[in-house]
């Protein structure tokens, strides 16, 4: 996983905590399903703003 200019190995049982407004991503390099899971720290989906 990408966090701004960091890169992180993840694994079953892994978190990794993004700030507002950095880039991020993730890719599967191995060979098993990814399953992401992801929470807001707001009320509600609506309240989510995504910037591209």
């Amino acid at each position: 996983m990408t966090v701004g200019d960091a890169e992180h190995v993840v694994q079953a049982d892994s978190a990794i905590y993004v700030p507002c407004h950095v880039l991020h991503g993730i890719r599967n390099i191995g060979p098993d399903l990814l399953r992401l899971f992801y929470v807001f720290a707001v009320d509600g989906f609506g309240e989510v703003k995504y910037i591209f």
